[in-house]
């Protein structure tokens, strides 16, 4: 092989060896993209596993309360005095505002009267919950004052259990998914490193051979 001809194949290999170590880096940040969906799953999967509910007793049962009985449910454990923030509720779960249910609630005169309020009996016991905890729904003693639902007597805090099983499909299911990718970027990686490898094994040789070459046409002109 000639000097010019070695130090072509000299300029190709080390233009391979560069497009392997960008394949490698682009690698690298696949599976740190990967390791960022893993948390996103573990914490998705996490947080459905500590959602919680409220719940009270009504017919002798302790009964969750989601969007079809909360009003019913808050007067059975004893909370006449509650504030509803529609407007804030409609934003937070995308409900519409103008379907509303009849409810009712006492008149100030020892009758009761009909209200038209918010439907939420779309919203699930967790979200209601969260509601809850977001300050749109609020309970108030009779002065007006807020009352936090956790420490209302008529009201029991207890873990959320319906999407358990969902949640623990959907998380084995995603995990699989980010397993998979690894695997083959895993697999891909240790081919670029066996090829990276033997072209930086041919640089060193063809290095070697362009110096001999270049001494030995030096000395031939010398």
């Amino acid at each position: 092989m000639g000097l010019c001809a070695s130090q072509a194949r000299l300029l190709m290999l080390t233009a391979r060896k560069s497009d392997l170590q960008f394949r490698m880096m682009q690698i690298t940040n696949a599976k740190q993209m990967l390791a960022m969906q893993e948390e996103e799953i573990a914490l998705k999967y996490s947080d459905a596993l500590n959602n919680r509910q409220y719940t009270t007793m009504i017919d002798g049962k302790d009964t969750a309360i989601d969007g079809s009985n909360i009003y019913s449910a808050l007067v059975t454990a004893g909370c006449t005095d509650y504030y509803i923030n529609e407007a804030g509720l409609a934003k937070k779960f995308g409900l519409d505002p103008t379907k509303t249910t009849a409810i009712d609630v006492d008149d100030g005169n020892g009758g009761t009267t009909q209200k038209n309020v918010i439907d939420l009996s779309s919203l699930n016991s967790a979200q209601i919950y969260e509601a809850f905890e977001a300050g749109l729904i609020t309970l108030t003693d009779e002065e007006g004052n807020v009352i936090s639902a956790a420490s209302y007597a008529g009201l029991k805090d207890e873990y959320y259990t319906d999407d358990d099983g969902a949640a623990e499909a959907e998380y084995t299911r995603d995990m699989a998914k980010i397993k998979r990718k690894e695997t083959q970027l895993d697999l891909e990686a240790e081919q670029i490193e066996t090829q990276h490898s033997a072209v930086s094994t041919e640089i060193e040789s063809v290095q070697n051979l362009v110096k001999k070459e270049s001494e030995s046409s030096f000395k031939y002109f010398s």
